[in-house]
């Protein structure tokens, strides 16, 4: 359901904005979540004032791409990576963008553009898009789980993004499961991200093509250990590969528990994955689907849908202008 660029219509317009630790992208967001327009540009990480020129340029980019004043636009919606507090728009130490301390975001680019702005984390304003536009469209409650080089959480409970009291609910991947299990680079054992995130999916690899392992992916990686990715693991399972293969239904079974966890503990109708390895959901939806239903604690739990992200960069992008539309501003 992929939303089309709609020029100058339906107004009121916000701006979404969704910053990465690669890439800044920013939308025209119409009062019916659609884009009015886009444009992506690398985040310029050496600062936090490099960050904020950043996202000023890009919007200035879009809008005149987009031939809109910024005088068109009632508000703008942030969606960056890190611990947010909501009600300050304050962002604490995103270590993606390198951050040593509270910046106060909301207040910078308020001064700078001189409309409303709300600052949330990003994998929250990606749940509010696919809500409105995309996988969660006509669900009131849902968890939607990135997973990627790390593994995060948003909540939607009653229709409304779930925060926690201090802003940090969702942070699924530095909850341990295994205390026993590898370190993290949040300092604690076992956690949802050092089993299940790429980086983790390449380790597997690595280790069992160091062992002497016979698979196809140290030919992609032409016999350099170090090009592998996680992405030719699931590369090499749509193959046939035997050492992929084994990877991934390791990776269904620790995910499985993860979700069956949350479905134990929440109760959603939906879970929808998205992330780099959400984007290789063909090959283990169906038995994850399967390992969740047959392992939660009561068959009306069993209910629950588990679905691929649809909106890719857009979903964080239309979030974050539709959740400026929410606040009121």
């Amino acid at each position: 359901m992929k939303p089309l660029l709609e020029l100058k219509s339906n107004g009121p317009f916000t701006i979404g904005v969704d910053v990465g630790g690669t890439k800044t992208a920013v939308g025209v967001v119409n009062s019916q979540m659609n884009l009015a327009g886009k444009r992506e540009n690398p985040t310029k990480k050496a600062s936090v004032d490099a960050v904020v020129e950043g996202i000023v340029d890009t919007v200035y980019e879009v809008l005149n791409e987009s031939n809109m004043a910024l005088s068109s636009v009632v508000g703008i919606g942030i969606g960056i990576p890190g611990r947010v507090d909501i009600k300050e728009g304050t962002v604490l130490s995103p270590v993606s963008l390198k951050w040593q301390s509270r910046i106060p975001l909301k207040c910078i680019l308020e001064k700078i553009f001189n409309v409303p702005i709300v600052v949330d984390n990003d994998v929250r304003t990606a749940a509010y898009g696919e809500k409105y536009r995309g996988a969660g469209v006509g669900c009131d409650n849902f968890v939607y789980i990135t997973i990627g080089t790390g593994v995060a959480a948003a909540i939607v409970i009653n229709g409304k993004l779930y925060c926690g009291a201090s802003g940090g609910a969702g942070e699924l991947g530095h909850t341990s499961i295994d205390r026993h299990g590898s370190s993290c680079s949040c300092g604690n054992r076992g956690c949802v991200e050092s089993i299940i995130a790429g980086p983790a999916v390449e380790v597997k690899a690595k280790r069992a093509i160091k062992e002497g392992i016979k698979t196809r992916i140290n030919t992609m990686a032409l016999d350099d250990l170090q090009k592998v990715t996680a992405e030719m693991v699931f590369e090499a399972a749509r193959t046939g590969d035997h050492l992929a293969i084994n990877i991934i239904e390791q990776f269904i079974r620790n995910t499985g528990l993860v979700l069956t966890n949350i479905v134990n503990f929440l109760d959603p109708e939906l879970i929808i994955i998205g992330g780099g390895i959400g984007q290789a959901t063909d090959l283990f939806l169906k038995p994850l689907e399967d390992m969740v239903r047959t392992n939660t604690l009561f068959p009306v739990l069993q209910k629950v849908m588990i679905v691929p992200a649809l909106l890719g960069v857009d979903a964080g992008i239309i979030g974050a202008g539709v959740l400026a539309h929410d606040m009121g501003i």
